[in-house]
């Protein structure tokens, strides 16, 4: 259905006693707002993958008021941050990818499982602001006509010079689209409030510098995007449709401008880039429910569940947690069909449900052994540290192939999950000691329908350097970018750390040169909060932080240890409480 953005304003004259009278406008109705609901906690957790599915390391992954970033694994958690209710989003970052998010409603998902798949920025041409020009992607899916005179640097100034554009084009119909999208293809408008959206098409575009620096389109200088439609939906593809752009600070795409269906692709006018989406609204309502194998005590982690729209063949996708439970958004008054795919992508399980008007959480979904031709695998052991103790906070990464699935230990190091293997006769395993920041060497298990691996010792591999420290309830881990030397020989040393893309700095001092416990010399934090904004904290007093260093060395690449904690002021007078770890390779 088309959508119009102009506001049609009717004046009305009548004409009394030959003299004229101007009526004012008949109001519309008021603008709808997002409400985003009341203050909640959530927890989240996933993988972080690159597009060839290797893990990405050092993304700052944020969720609520909490930050910490993935490991080495791509594996990430994070607990009971500040979030609303009816809408948040882990929003993941890492220099030279594009944003990467997943949204959820925290009032029916408290601890998802997310998957997010980064997606490089690649360069696909470039111009030269004083003539504009057409950029296109290599596969033509995706083309950009730019104005004349219509780029600003940061702070809007005119941009004179080249401009770089990196494109990634989403495939609609691409099964991990759901891993590569931010969001949750939820979307907004004033008009109509929230809206589910089937989408025909999703491009993210940035736009550089000679130096790197970041450029938008200027103001009333708007670019041509046309996007491809793929063949399968060359039948449904309306003759015009609601241009969408995410937004990456609330977690949810906002209608802006419209397309128009030309020769198969949609021609539109955009304001600024990021993420853009060519998308068919409908109304929305959410549907939740849980998945068991054989017994309802049995949860069914790590499945896909396919919902598609019978009158379109539109599908979204979505994964069960750890407790089997899937939920997300739906089109309102639609007949679905719900599938259950096996990670070998195999359809285990077929449903038609709906239409729904309101909110639903489907009945329990107990599928029997005999409904997978590639069995699933029970995993179970204990993590422990390498004298047998078993490590409460910590996790195990299972990779199979190109699939990996996370499993964390309870207080006891105990773990257990499921896999699913399609061909292959083995698989590996490895654990994480989050506490003390080792993990283990590689395992290899044979597959069978149940695989009890004993205790896995996470203690073989340490990081080589690294500073951990719990800041008022929010976790740092600086694992690159360390430096150490001396403040003054002989009397005190110095550690600068900085996180993934300089998005957060630390300078930490030690009043000391040697083991022994001394006090802190500098202890200062600066983060960036990714909205312009950022957060200092700076001792008042750095020597309410008591230091125990551990290990000592004056001879370049030999390793100082320590640990540290303490309460203190900021240079404003607000109160902290710190903890941590440091291992650091000497510079100097």
């Amino acid at each position: 259905m088309k959508r119009s953005l102009l506001l049609l304003f009717l004046s009305v004259f009548v004409f009394i006693a030959c003299q004229k009278e101007e009526v004012p406008p008949i109001p519309g109705p008021d603008p709808i707002e997002l409400d985003l609901g009341s203050l909640t906690t959530a927890s989240a957790y996933g993988l972080i993958t690159d597009e060839s599915g290797n893990p990405v390391a050092e993304a700052i992954v944020t969720l609520g008021n909490k930050t910490t970033v993935s490991d080495a694994n791509g594996v990430f958690r994070i607990q009971h941050a500040q979030v609303r209710e009816n809408l948040t989003q882990v929003k993941v970052e890492k220099s030279g990818y594009f944003f990467g998010g997943r949204s959820f409603r925290p009032k029916y998902e408290a601890n998802p499982f997310v998957r997010i798949q980064l997606l490089k920025k690649v360069i696909a041409g470039e111009f030269e602001s004083a003539t504009g020009g057409l950029v296109e992607l290599a596969g033509q899916e995706v083309a950009i006509d730019f104005p004349v005179d219509g780029v600003v640097d940061g702070s809007g100034q005119p941009y004179s010079g080249t401009v770089k554009v990196a494109i990634q084009y989403l495939d609609p119909t691409a099964s991990d689209l759901d891993q590569r999208m931010p969001g949750n293809l939820l979307g907004f408008n004033d008009r109509d409030g929230e809206r589910v959206l089937s989408t025909f098409g999703m491009v993210a575009v940035e736009l550089t510098g000679a130096q790197d620096q970041k450029l938008q389109l200027a103001d009333n200088k708007p670019a041509t995007l046309t996007v491809t439609v793929p063949a399968s939906l060359q039948s449904n593809a309306p003759a015009s449709i609601p241009l969408w752009h995410f937004d990456e600070s609330v977690g949810i795409w906002v209608e802006e401008g419209e397309a128009m269906l030309e020769n198969g692709k949609y021609v539109g006018k955009v304001s600024h880039f990021s993420f853009w989406n060519c998308d068919a609204p409908f109304p929305v309502v959410h549907m939740s429910g849980s998945i068991f194998l054989n017994t309802n005590d049995n949860p069914l982690s790590g499945v896909q569940v396919r919902i598609t729209i019978v009158s379109s063949s539109f599908s979204g996708y979505g994964w069960t947690d750890e407790n089997g439970v899937f939920g997300g958004d739906i089109p309102a008054g639609e007949a679905l069909v719900l599938e259950i795919l096996d990670l070998c992508g195999e359809v285990v399980y077929t449903e038609n449900i709906g239409p729904f008007s309101a909110d639903v959480v489907l009945a329990d979904l107990i599928l029997p052994s005999s409904a997978f031709t590639n069995m699933p695998v029970n995993i179970s052991g204990t993590l422990v540290d390498c004298d047998g103790n078993p490590v409460p906070n910590g996790y195990v990464k299972v990779m199979l192939g190109g699939t990996a699935s996370v499993f964390y230990v309870d207080n006891t190091g105990a773990f257990s999950g499921m896999i699913q293997v399609c061909s292959a006769t083995e698989f590996d395993l490895l654990g994480v000691d989050l506490d003390n920041l080792v993990q283990s060497n590689t395992y290899t298990f044979t597959v069978a329908q149940e695989v009890v691996t004993g205790n896995i010792e996470a203690c073989d591999v340490e990081l080589d350097e690294y500073i951990q420290f719990t800041l008022d309830g929010e976790e740092y881990l600086f694992t690159e970018n360390l430096f150490l030397s001396d403040s003054i020989p002989g009397e005190s040393f110095f550690i600068s750390a900085s996180g993934p893309n300089q998005s957060y700095w630390f300078n930490f001092g030690v009043n000391g040169a040697d083991v022994g416990t001394f006090p802190c010399g500098i202890f200062y934090l600066w983060e960036s909060n990714g909205t312009g904004g950022t957060t200092q904290v700076a001792a008042q007093n750095p020597g309410d932080i008591s230091v125990q260093v551990t290990e000592f060395s004056l001879i370049p690449g030999e390793l100082i240890r320590g640990t540290f904690e303490g309460d203190f002021l900021d240079s404003q007078g607000g109160s902290h409480s710190v903890d941590g770890t440091f291992k650091v390779l000497r510079d100097f």
